[in-house]
């Protein structure tokens, strides 16, 4: 249904004004002549000719005063000056109107509102289940991470013994305490009393499906573990999403914590917009080219062997291998300040490109490589004694992306149906050896080990080092881009006896928090629930000076990686000098590492044994992106296999290291959107610790675990959307016109009127001598009368009786003999 604007409307009025001022003078002429006779007073005829030639009769009939024959050249620029000047008006009064639009713009005030809370009436809001008042746990265990441990802050007893076979250790009261310590809750939360309402810190990022469990002991308390199950997948399409508390950013990769609330409806009907500072996690990736490309030969249908012929091709990876060790330049610098993603990626690769060679006796160890037996397009079979069926040959052809994790799945990935699925691949865990299941020799015996250590010099931590803010959590992997088609048809379809080939990168990733000023606007018009709220941008936070960037703190309880997950958070300036705390002044904290990114934990569905998910989850999240797709139970295909518009939007970013790096971002967003959630927004308050943290342990304390939410004033300043008239200015041109012409006419008036030429007195004096009634008296009646008042004429003459009628033929002759002068005498 088309709608009009008040300017259309307006711009059609007046049109239909124009061409009623234009008919009916004219209409009314033809009603006019129809009341008259050929006699009539001398002032009748006045009035008559005054309606007549005001028309466009004379126009329209051609008649004398329509004439421009032996006109004065002025008088006739003047007098065609009149209608265009009423016709271009008359076009203004159209086309002027159509400037006027109505709009919704911002007040240019803030106004202080009340905001509420607005659910997500989606799928992110249906299926996530209410948060629990069970609050966050943890366990820690010994420096082995075989047996349980205290944790900092906590008092759980625990006595160790051992004998010649076992460690063992005993949990004193059969109590062991997972409860956080209400003195470390409020310490990691303190920094959010210098912030807004919507900024969170450790404790308002929660997971957003979780399991409750019970310890079978005296108490049979219950706490809350982790879980995941994927609702939906939010990476198909370029934006910025908002779901049930977080805000997702499926263009550059990144999740924000809030929960969502907005003006009341009531008052904003137009809507609103307004700032606001939010928490993110943002993922953070770095690829390298190994300068290595996978090739496959798809088998027949009719192959009973149904092998696929798989080469590592050489497009530089050996035959221009660097021989300087980048291992060389040391450890990594102040992870804090650069996470040299990159580097870690390149060493990885270099690494992994050398023990290749050795194990496809390229080169030897211990040679600085001075001997490399390899060439550009060189091809190394592999896995060639393992078979596929055509299915699976179809998802490695696919344009899904696929992950090889550790290093060795490169050369040693049996291609069976136990250890490939969902388009991705596993690797074993066999040694790479003569009498292995690999056909190459391996003279130098490298094996799984060797790529493990490759590993983790690219992590940069081993399971023995500290928990501190330098020893970040990273993730390196191998990713594989999609597969690209070399010989066959041209086109995608897998077909028997088509050439495939993929990218092999190797990447680099972790996570930072860091907040960001997010722009926001509200609309009922848009929908409901959350369709009212959108994101129009988001930016990194400006501070204005380092003293007033903020104080991130990181646990450090001289513990081990391996022992436990750390705490981590917005700090009060007043307690950085906390017990086993280090801190970092900085816009952004990248994430410390934990027993997470030791023991490799994915995301499962069938829960965890802790609730710590700010530190944990990120860790999980990269796990997932980098584990093949489809070994774990429950994991959404986020490959591209089974959803062509994820496949169509790999393909065209995986081209680059860059583009492959954003792919990686990306997967562990969507990862995040479906494990996370986010509790704290303007309802929230400045209390240092959430609702369901409010408590104490039970062996501390005694209180209930459910504590009544404190709730906050909810007032936000917001730029409130009002209704407003705007112009478009294009449209005022023949207005312009218009008063650049009055402006002429005027003009010219005033210097008339200052010469003398223009006075009243003269339009007065042509008035009386062009009047019909006194033109008819003077050649009818031949009673000329010019100078005498209208008031005066009326009373003398205009009141005689005036015949239009032919005369004798000798006073024909006579007005022709007057007409025939030179010119006509009007005194």
């Amino acid at each position: 249904m088309y709608t009009f604007s008040v300017g259309t409307i307006a711009a059609i009025i007046n049109a239909a004004v124009a061409v009623l001022q234009l008919a009916l003078p004219n209409v009314l002429v033809l009603t006019l002549v129809a009341a008259l006779s050929d006699t009539h007073t001398a002032v009748t005829w006045s009035v008559v000719e005054r309606n007549i030639q005001s028309s466009l009769w004379h126009l329209l009939l051609r008649s004398d005063s329509a004439a421009s024959k032996h006109v004065q050249l002025s008088s006739e620029i003047i007098t065609l000056l009149r209608p265009i000047a009423l016709g271009l008006v008359a076009v203004a009064a159209i086309v002027t109107p159509l400037g006027l639009y109505e709009d919704i713009q911002p007040s240019t005030k803030p106004h202080l509102l009340n905001f509420v809370r607005q659910p997500d009436q989606g799928p992110f809001g249906l299926l996530t289940p209410p948060r629990s008042g069970l609050g966050f746990s943890r366990g820690c265990s010994d420096v082995g991470g075989a047996l349980p441990a205290q944790c900092p802050g906590t008092t759980t007893l625990i006595t160790y013994s051992n004998d010649s076979v076992t460690f063992n250790a005993t949990i004193v009261h059969d109590d062991y305490d997972r409860w956080i310590p209400a003195q470390l809750a409020e310490l990691y939360q303190s920094g959010l009393i210098s912030q807004p309402s919507s900024v969170s810190s450790f404790f308002d990022i929660e997971w957003r499906w979780y399991e409750e469990h019970t310890r079978d002991n005296i108490r049979n308390q219950s706490y809350s573990v982790d879980s995941y199950h994927p609702i939906a997948p939010v990476i198909g399409e370029s934006g910025i999403k908002v779901v049930e508390g977080l805000i997702v950013d499926t263009r550059d990769g990144g999740v924000g914590f809030r929960s969502h609330t907005v003006p009341a409806a009531s008052d904003v009907p137009h809507g609103a917009e307004w700032e606001e500072d939010i928490l993110f996690f943002l993922p953070e990736t770095a690829c390298v080219d190994t300068n290595l490309t996978l090739e496959y030969l798809v088998p027949s249908e009719d192959d009973l062997s149904g092998q696929v012929k798989q080469n590592i091709v050489d497009q530089g990876g050996f035959a221009q291998f660097s021989r300087q060790n980048p291992w060389d330049d040391g450890r990594y610098g102040d992870t804090q300040e650069d996470p040299t993603l990159r580097d870690r990626a390149y060493r990885a690769a270099w690494t992994m490109n050398a023990l290749n060679m050795f194990f496809f006796d390229t080169s030897a160890p211990h040679t600085n490589f001075s001997s490399i037996r390899s060439h550009l397009g060189k091809r190394y079979p592999v896995n060639n004694t393992f078979s596929i069926n055509y299915e699976l040959a179809a998802k490695l052809m696919s344009l899904a992306m696929l992950s090889l994790d550790p290093y060795s799945g490169l050369v040693d990935v049996p291609f069976t149906p136990s250890t490939y699925s969902n388009g991705s691949l596993v690797s074993n865990e066999t040694r790479m050896s003569g009498h292995s299941e690999s056909s190459w020799p391996n003279p130098y015996g490298i094996s799984t080990n060797n790529y493990t250590l490759a590993n983790i010099g690219c992590l940069g931590f081993a399971s023995g080092d500290w928990v501190n803010k330098t020893n970040i959590q990273v993730k390196c992997g191998l990713v594989l881009g999609p597969a690209n088609k070399t010989s066959g048809s041209d086109n995608m379809l897998v077909e028997p006896g088509s050439t495939w080939t993929r990218p092999v990168y190797m990447c680099s990733s972790t996570t930072k928090a860091i907040i960001r000023t997010v722009h926001f606007s509200f609309r009922q018009a848009r929908g409901a629930g959350l369709e009212a709220l959108a994101v129009n941008s988001i930016a990194d936070k400006h501070y204005v000076t380092n003293s007033s960037l903020p104080l991130w703190g990181v646990e450090t309880p001289h513990m081990s990686l391996i022992q436990m997950t750390p705490f981590w958070g917005l700090i009060d300036p007043e307690m950085q000098n906390s017990a086993n705390l280090s801190t970092v002044r900085s816009d952004h904290l990248y994430l410390p590492a934990s027993d997470n990114s030791i023991w490799h934990n994915a995301l499962y569905t069938d829960g965890g044994s802790s609730y710590m998910p700010a530190t944990a989850a990120p860790a999980m999240l990269w796990e997932s992106a980098y584990a093949p797709q489809g070994l774990y139970d429950g994991l959404q295909d986020l490959s591209g296999y089974t959803s062509l518009a994820i496949a169509s939007r790999w393909k065209n970013m995986s081209s680059t290291t860059t583009g492959t790096a954003g792919i990686m971002n990306l997967i562990w967003t969507d990862f995040a959107a479906n494990a996370l959630i986010g509790t704290r927004g303007w309802l929230s308050g400045k209390d240092t610790l959430p609702p369901n943290l409010n408590m104490q342990s039970p062996l501390q304390k005694h209180a209930e675990p459910h504590a009544p939410p404190r709730s906050g004033s909810g007032s936000v300043p917001v730029r409130i959307y009002q209704r407003t008239v705007h112009y478009r200015w294009i449209y005022a041109i023949p207005a312009f016109l218009c008063l650049f012409v009055a402006g002429l006419i005027c003009l010219s008036a005033v210097v008339a009127f200052i010469s003398g030429k223009g006075r009243v007195s003269r339009v007065r004096h042509y008035l009386n001598r062009l009047s019909a009634g006194r033109l008819l008296v003077a050649l009818k009646l031949e009673e000329r009368d010019w100078e005498s008042s209208t008031k005066l004429w009326l009373a003398m003459r205009g009141g005689r009786s005036v015949s239009l009628a032919y005369e004798s033929v000798a006073a024909e002759e006579r007005e022709v003999h007057v007409v025939r002068t030179k010119g006509v005498e009007l005194g």
